[in-house]
């Protein structure tokens, strides 16, 4: 599918919202790579260099230095109505009828980022006529870990210092929760009820404590010395990582239970004892296997993220997509509320100024270069490619279209749905700095 410029439409994203809007289509390509190579007019040579990138068959890669990867079907017979050809028509007018006009979105033009390291700085005209320039001031609202990867996050109490290590937040998504007999951890986003574990983490005490509605509290230890680790193979956004089963029965009935999916907790040990002076010691004892069937080929400062350490969300950004949301609901339907959480950041950011003239524009945080905090250096990698997981409620799990429609309608950036921004560590650096909420954040 292409947009009214004639650059094409990533089939992954056409597909989610078609999910959200209850619609089935195809994409992909179908099974047949040779078919696909002919009717997208790809050579050899682009079939090579894409495979070096990275694409597998059933991944989001749908295009690639502007050329279609894939395509989208949807099958029309003889029980499809005209009212099925009018939702699906209607699906196509709203969400992509005006793309061109979402492409490339970002923060508006006329808010600068001044090269000071401590603030950013935009300009106001006062009523003489003069130009006066107003600081904007950022600090940490919130901090929030997610040791599970897809579950619920745990959000660092008010005051209390956190490490930044160099893997990201300290035991940020050190575990994943794998099916029995599967290589690719499970996400929130096929099984929406990992919303409804809620970790919290006694650090002093070394200590995983996991809560669902219903079940026992269960407790983990985060030594890896005291766990019973099986080295297992496993796939994390295509790349091979080192991943340990923790064969432990109780931990797996426990998960399965909740879930209604028989699985287990695995974990990569290096994660937990991270930045730790002791860490190689607790790891002394890990047996790792060398075959090429587990050799690592994910970065090596990841942990079981997606794409970076640290993703950072903006209050200013997140209250703009529920204005919208709002605007666009019916005047008598009560305004839902999508806070910064629902996107699930590690870091959430806000202006301390009262005076709108310095206080963090919406999506300002697409022109930040670099992030300090601490001391700590961060370079920003990018924006966030968002998926239909955030339409899962974090507190109820429930499936909702918003906000990720209205994302898809209005944050758009190179063809791909994105809100927040992605934060590694500088290159080298193996420091361990501890931040908490209120400290302040230096851009530029």
């Amino acid at each position: 599918m292409r947009d009214p410029r004639g650059e094409y439409i990533g089939y992954a994203e056409v597909e989610r919202l078609a999910v959200l809007c209850k619609i089935a289509l195809r994409s992909g390509r179908f099974c047949n790579p040779g078919a696909a190579q002919k009717w997208l007019d790809l050579s050899t040579a682009d079939l090579i260099r894409y495979a070096s990138l990275g694409v597998v068959c059933g991944d989001d890669h749908d295009v690639i230095e502007g050329n279609a990867v894939g395509a989208l079907r949807i099958s029309f017979g003889a029980m499809t109505s005209q009212e099925d050809i009018d939702l699906f028509v209607g699906f196509l007018v709203r969400h992509f009828k005006d793309y061109a006009s979402t492409v490339n979105a970002a923060a508006p033009a006329d808010i600068s980022v001044d090269s000071d390291a401590e603030t950013k700085v935009s300009e106001t005209a006062s009523d003489d006529g003069s130009v006066a320039k107003a600081a904007v001031s950022v600090e940490i609202d919130q901090l929030i870990v997610y040791p599970i990867k897809s579950c619920h996050g745990f959000t660092v109490p008010t005051g209390m210092s956190w490490d930044v290590t160099p893997h990201g937040l300290r035991f940020d998504r050190s575990f994943v929760v794998m099916r029995e007999n599967s290589t690719i951890p499970m996400q929130q986003k096929r099984y929406p009820r990992m919303a409804l574990i809620r970790p919290q983490i006694d650090a002093q005490n070394s200590v995983l404590v996991l809560h669902a509605e219903g079940s026992s509290p269960l407790k983990i230890r985060l030594d890896p010395s005291v766990l019973d680790l099986e080295q297992v193979q496993s796939r994390v956004c295509g790349d091979r990582m080192d991943v340990f089963r923790i064969n432990s029965p109780e931990i797996s009935c426990w998960l399965s239970s909740v879930l209604s999916v028989p699985c287990f907790l695995a974990c990569e040990p290096a994660l937990l004892v991270s930045g730790l002076t002791n860490g190689s010691d607790m790891l002394r004892n890990l047996e790792r296997r060398d075959s090429a069937c587990f050799a690592r080929t994910r970065r090596g400062d990841l942990s079981f993220v997606n794409e970076s350490q640290i993703l950072l969300v903006t209050r200013e950004s997140a209250q703009q997509v529920e204005d919208w949301v709002h605007e666009d609901s019916e005047p008598s339907a009560p305004r839902t509320r999508f806070g910064p959480t629902q996107y699930r950041p590690n870091i959430i950011v806000r202006s301390v100024g009262s005076k709108k003239s310095a206080q963090i524009a919406p999506f300002d945080e697409l022109k930040w270069s670099h992030v300090s905090i601490a001391n700590k250096q961060f370079q920003v990698s990018g924006p966030c490619r968002r998926c239909q997981m955030i339409g899962v409620n974090q507190e109820s799990a429930q499936v909702l279209k918003e906000p990720y429609a209205t994302l898809a309608r209005k944050m758009r950036i190179d063809g791909k749905v994105v809100f927040g921004i992605y934060l590694d560590s500088l290159a080298n650096d193996s420091t361990v700095t501890a931040i908490a909420s209120g400290y302040v954040v230096h851009i530029s």
